[in-house]
């Protein structure tokens, strides 16, 4: 019991009410009581729990439980409380009686007081324990290496479709032969004139092949004529290859920059693709895929995810789920926060920048749990 002095009364003055502290504030100092307090880990701990809880290295292990430790640590200077750490690996599921295993089980037994491993809300769980405040939102994502392009690569011919390459090799044919005949109608009309030389009025084939490679090389050409038509002709030749050589540069630099073809942008996609798809086993999976409301996800689950007789569920640790992302066809659910420092150890650079990340569930905020009814609950949900 802590007694706080109030204020006084008397006859006289009546009611003197000093006490204008907020009484959460008030009843802040637990005097150093000590909470046995229950941690969900998924990889079996070190001998000093406190000290793996407590340390910046792998950060993305057990990174929920790291969290609310070091939360609830701050809530322990604030309050002046202390925990005693006891260690599960499961955040507990009922059996037929009711009774829950792992950490909701330990709370549900009155081994412990507080449960440091945040949970989503569920009805089975608030008829056994209390949820304090929000101190962690699960953000799932489907991730993958999106599949190359069959037969990509970077040709010479790539930016124009063959229609266009044969398009442009008639109209240089077509040009051609105007040149050819424009020059050899010159040629006859002066031939019983006098002209200073002999190649201006040169209207072989040869003479016309030079020219049009000179036009499309942009080297000009020592044909000459004075004819209007012959000029417009050459004119249009010039133009048409300064347009080309323009947009053909631009598509090749455009081509070369953007990025891979990315055909798998959701999760219909994703049902349609060749890829085989499972999640890391871990307590907050497990969760959501046996609670599926949305219906593609279902879909998606039922087709590529749910185990038969003949498959083991499509449920693997971590390190296996990213060799798999790493070498097959796969896309692995969980957090991202768990897969990128991995990934960023062990993937090289075409790997990372082939990486897809699809969101596959609605973020689901978490909370911090509590022993049912206990004194305390106001207390941290405050804090």
């Amino acid at each position: 019991m802590i007694s706080t002095f109030a204020g006084q009364w008397d006859r006289v003055s009546g009611l003197t009410y000093t006490l204008t502290q907020f009484k959460y504030l008030r009843r802040g100092d637990l005097q150093g009581l000590v909470f046995n307090t229950a941690v969900a880990v998924t990889l079996t701990p070190e001998d000093d729990i406190v000290h793996r809880l407590s340390s910046s290295v792998d950060r993305h292990v057990d990174s929920i439980a790291k969290y609310n430790y070091a939360l609830h640590r701050q809530l322990g200077e604030t309050f002046n409380f202390t925990m005693q750490i006891h260690v599960t690996f499961s955040h507990g599921y009922p059996d037929s009686s009711g009774q829950f295993d792992g950490m909701l089980g330990m709370l549900q037994r009155r081994e412990a007081q507080l449960g440091i491993t945040s949970l989503t809300m569920s009805p089975r769980r608030l008829a056994v324990v209390d949820f304090t405040g929000p101190t962690w939102k699960f953000r799932g994502s489907l991730l993958f290496r999106h599949p190359r392009t069959t037969g990509t690569s970077y040709s010479l011919l790539k930016p124009f479709t063959s229609t266009v390459w044969l398009c442009i090799l008639l109209s240089w044919v077509l040009m051609a032969a105007t040149i050819h005949l424009v020059k050899w109608l010159e040629y006859r009309q002066q031939s019983d004139g006098h002209h200073s030389s002999k190649s201006a009025y040169d209207h072989s084939w040869g003479a016309t092949v030079l020219t049009i490679f000179g036009a499309i090389s942009e080297q000009g050409s020592e044909m000459e004529s004075k004819w209007i038509t012959w000029r417009i002709v050459y004119l249009v030749t010039l133009v048409q290859v300064v347009l080309l050589n323009a947009y053909y540069g631009a598509c090749m630099v455009s081509d070369l920059l953007q990025p891979p073809p990315r055909t798998i942008r959701n999760v219909r996609d994703v049902i349609n693709s060749k890829l085989h798809v499972g999640y890391v086993d871990s307590r907050h999976n497990r969760e959501y895929f046996q609670e599926i409301s949305d219906p593609t996800v279902k879909e998606l689950y039922s087709k590529k995810m749910k185990p038969t007789r003949s498959l083991v569920p499509y449920a693997f640790p971590v390190d296996a789920a990213i060799q798999k992302l790493q070498k097959e066809p796969f896309a692995i659910h969980d957090e991202a926060i768990a897969l990128y420092p991995i990934i960023e150890r062990i993937f090289s650079n075409e790997e990372k920048c082939s990486l897809t990340e699809i969101e596959l569930f609605t973020p689901k905020m978490t909370y911090a749990v509590i022993q049912k009814k206990s004194p305390y609950r106001r207390l941290l949900e405050y804090g």
